[in-house]
Parts: structure tokens; sequence; C-alpha cells
């Protein structure tokens, strides 16, 4: 499962640690890893393969559920993922929710050569798609990662930043119909799923043009929609990751943080923000 909606319970490669269910009986004869290499991250990966070695299948389904995951517990993970892909070697190209364990055969990904320079590739898929929307909404576009750079934009307890998830197959939406305010670093972040952009626009119109907001998951036509909903006066840019397209608004888009003035954040052809 790469993003798709499930229903109900489908095979996948992996499941994440924020939530994993397994029948005690068989939990007492497969216990959890105590390698500490996986104490933090990918233990329920390194599970699910183990018991796919011995005969099971890991499958996973719909949740309401949020991983509320700071940017830094990323670290630790690429040695955890070596580790994982070394005990099980035959196993290739294993997604999981934070990239895919790679087969041996792609070592000279690791070369300082294509270490360094690899994301430029990337970074061209990317230009292109950003000359695209910059056509369709006449607005600023960076390239970025949102989920690792979230922590870098501007919000307080006074001036929280609110999130909203464009959920058009109801699956989650459904589940949270109203907000739910969790808190990063001790700032409020105000979530809110939306069922369509309808919805999304009726929730943005409570909003002034000072309030700190983040969209995820547009397509084109909902950011031409989102176009029209906004006030000449409410600033707002397009971002561009590899799997979706984000945008956000308020002082935010006005005062970016230093992040998205890096050369890796700037479309080719753009000028320097």
């Amino acid at each position: 499962m790469n993003g798709d909606a499930a229903v109900v319970p489908i095979e996948v490669d992996s499941v994440d640690e924020v939530l994993f269910m397994i029948r005690r009986d068989t939990l007492l004869e497969y216990p959890l890893t105590e390698d500490p290499d996986l104490a933090w991250h990918a233990y329920a990966v390194e599970l699910g393969l183990r018991l796919r070695r011995n005969g099971y299948r890991v499958g996973a389904t719909d949740s309401a559920l949020t991983h509320n995951s700071m940017s830094t517990n990323m670290r630790g993970l690429a040695a955890a993922h070596q580790k994982v892909r070394s005990m099980y070697p035959e196993f290739e190209d294993v997604r999981t929710t934070c990239g895919i364990l790679g087969s041996r055969s792609r070592r000279w990904r690791r070369l300082p050569l294509v270490s360094d320079h690899g994301w430029r590739l990337r970074w061209l898929r990317e230009s292109r798609r950003a000359r695209a929307l910059r056509r369709l909404v006449d607005r600023q576009v960076v390239l970025s990662e949102l989920i690792e750079e979230v922590d870098h934009l501007a919000f307080s307890p006074t001036q929280p930043l609110h999130l909203f998830n464009l959920d058009r197959a109801g699956d989650f939406a459904g589940h949270t119909p109203t907000p739910t305010t969790l808190e990063r670093g001790g700032r409020p972040v105000i979530m809110s799923t939306c069922g369509s952009v309808d919805d999304l626009c009726r929730r943005l119109a409570s909003l002034d043009a000072g309030s700190n907001i983040v969209i995820e998951d547009l397509d084109d036509d909902g950011l031409l929609q989102l176009r029209s909903a906004f006030s000449v006066e409410h600033p707002w840019i397009v971002g561009v990751q590899p799997s979706d397209t984000w945008v956000v608004a308020g002082p935010n888009a006005v005062e970016l943080p230093d992040h998205w003035r890096r050369r890796r954040a700037r479309p080719l052809g753009f000028t320097p923000i």
C-alpha cells in the first residue's frame, strides 16, 4: 500500500511503529527485537519481515490516526533501515512509511558523488512541476518536504498553526468532524480534515489573513479553487514535494523560513526569494 485507501485489511510490505497489532501467542513466539540499532526505528518493520519469512503476512487498513512525530526523530533512521536490510536480504525494495529498503545492487547510491549530488535529479523533476504550478496560479513556488520542515515555520501559543488535510475519499474526515489540537515543541497545531475543497474553503473563511495556515494534498483543480477563495490581502505560496502539493498561507508566506531560501528549495530558473 502506498497512500491508497483500504477500508478492509490488505497485504502490505511493512507497518509503522506508531500503531500495530499482533496476536499475543504469536508475539510470544516472535518477540520484538532488542537490537540497539532498532530501539527507536524500524522494529515493527523488522518484526513484519521476520513473520513474513516464517509464513505470516502483514496487513494494514484505514485508521483515524495521526503520528505527531518531531522532525528530530529521524535521527538513526538510515542506520536502522540498513540493519534491517542486512538481516533480510531476500526481501527487496521493501516499502516503509519512511522510504524504501533498496536491494543490495543499489550500493552505488551510497557513493560520495551520488550521495552528494543525487538530489539534483529529484530537484529537476520537481522544478518542472513547479513551473507548471506557477503558470497555473501565479504564485511563488518552493521545493520542500514539508513533513521534515514544518517545524521551521513560525507559529506560537498565541498564533497557532492551522493544518488542513484534504481527504477526498472521506475515509479519515468522517472520523474527525471537529479540529484536533496537538503540540510540537510546546507550540499548538490545530488539525482539521476536510472532505472536499468546498469544505476547506468554508473553514478558511472563518480565519483572518494573519492566521498561520498549511494545506496538504492539493491537486490543480483544488489550487484554482483555492486561489478564488483567498482574499487579495491573504498571502500564500505553493510547495512541491514528491507525494503531493501543499500551500502555506499567512505570515510564513511573507517571511519565509531560511530553509526555503536554499538552492535545493528554489526551482530551476526561478529567481532567489
